[in-house]
């Protein structure tokens, strides 16, 4: 099991802004940190094939659309980012 891995927040409305921040954390952070991208569903966009798409019923509170996604994931700690920060 990794201690650690990289998720980033996101809503399907903001993923213009997915491949920048994919591929800046693609570029300085290590390979083999695992990374996750919460979203309510799938945009065809270009990023790279490290990310793992973890999906959030849009029809639930924040808290529970994080903590759901957190209960599919294994790693021990992450780095929690949204798209804009």
């Amino acid at each position: 099991m990794k201690e650690y891995c990289l998720i980033m927040y996101s809503h399907s409305s903001y993923s213009d802004a997915w491949e920048m921040f994919t591929g800046q954390a693609d570029k300085y952070i290590p390979s083999d940190v695992p990374r996750y991208l919460f979203v309510d569903k799938k945009v065809e966009m270009k990023i790279s094939e490290n990310w793992k798409y973890i999906f959030y019923d849009d029809n639930l509170s924040y808290n529970k659309r994080v903590s759901s996604c957190l209960e599919k994931i294994e790693e021990k700690y992450c780095i929690f980012h949204y798209e804009d920060m």
